[in-house]
């Protein structure tokens, strides 16, 4: 009886371990065709945008985008308001639908048909258990045609920029754009207030959360005209892409309506293709033996901080 105690015993262990084989068999083959899934079929694509700002002016909204990877990009998807999904004032809706994977994400266009005034915080995209975070901060606006009722946005990086003011500083509000090999950002500026970084001999780093836009070579700069201070001279911008590159763009001039051109607002394009400023902009202001004042921006005032309203 003992012996065939043991027996048993063994051929039960047996079996468990060929159970065992067969599920960690079976694990494998279920990974593998997840692999197989992404690499070559179909994939859920779970859209997210969120609204901070809403008011519908006419029809029902009409709403489409388009996701672009490294493989391909999904075609146009449409949504209809109030069939499809609601739009509500700070609040969020969620398009799901199955493509072809993709790859990495590249950009993300989005609209909507022009019947309503919304503005957009941000855009969630997730696929496989990855998320992609796309930073809007942009309004589409009904009022508008072309561009004002569709955007291009792109992932979610990390920048560092730092404002070298010369020898006048201002109070008014600043805003910026950086153009890249792959395309614009959103238009960004400082959150308000209670004084201004843009001080006389001083240099602002300010983080930012933008769409990944490519290696840099344009940024557009300008104020509002407000406050107290408004004739700023302007050294020069450092960009940093964290992780990657850093870029200078040199300006050497007044964003003034009294003192250089006239002008409030500035094309920079990076050190390397900047041309020779010889004497033609007032350039008095920091040298390496001025004392320099620093001041670092926290980063949590920064995250999704911007305007959709002002530009120039």
């Amino acid at each position: 009886r003992d012996q065939q105690r043991s027996s048993s015993f063994k051929d039960q262990s047996g079996d468990q371990k060929i159970r065992d084989q067969q599920k960690s068999s079976s694990f494998v083959r279920t990974s593998d065709d997840n692999m197989d899934q992404r690499q070559s079929g179909e994939v859920e694509y779970s859209v997210t945008v969120h609204v901070n700002e809403f008011s519908n002016v006419g029809t029902p909204l009409g709403f489409y985008y388009t996701l672009y990877g490294e493989k391909g990009n999904s075609g146009l998807k449409k949504w209809q308001a109030g069939e499809d999904f609601d739009v509500e004032p700070n609040s969020s809706f969620n398009f799901k639908k199955p493509l072809s994977y993709l790859g990495k994400l590249q950009k993300l266009v989005i609209g909507h048909d022009g019947n309503s005034n919304m503005f957009i915080g941000k855009i969630e995209v997730m696929h496989n258990k990855e998320k992609v975070e796309f930073i809007c901060m942009h309004s589409l606006l009904a009022d508008k045609v072309g561009s004002e009722s569709e955007i291009t946005v792109y992932p979610e990086a990390q920048f560092e920029i730092s404002f070298h003011t010369g020898h006048t500083g201002t109070d008014a509000r600043v805003y910026a754009r950086l153009y890249g090999n792959h395309g614009q950002s959103v238009q960004f500026d400082l959150p308000n207030v209670d004084f201004s970084p843009f001080l006389p001999n001083s240099v602002a780093t300010i983080p930012k959360q933008l769409g990944d836009v490519g290696p840099l070579y344009k940024m557009d700069i300008w104020h509002d005209n407000s406050g107290d201070n408004l004739d700023w001279f302007l050294e020069k911008v450092v960009v940093t892409r964290v992780g990657k590159d850093t870029v200078e763009f040199v300006c050497n001039d007044w964003l003034s309506e009294k003192h250089g051109d006239g002008k409030i607002s500035k094309t920079l394009l990076v050190k390397s293709e900047s041309p020779s400023q010889n004497g033609n902009y007032e350039t008095e202001g920091l040298t390496d033996d001025d004392d320099t004042d620093t001041f670092d921006w926290p980063m949590e005032n920064q995250r999704m901080s911007g305007t959709g309203s002002l530009g120039y």
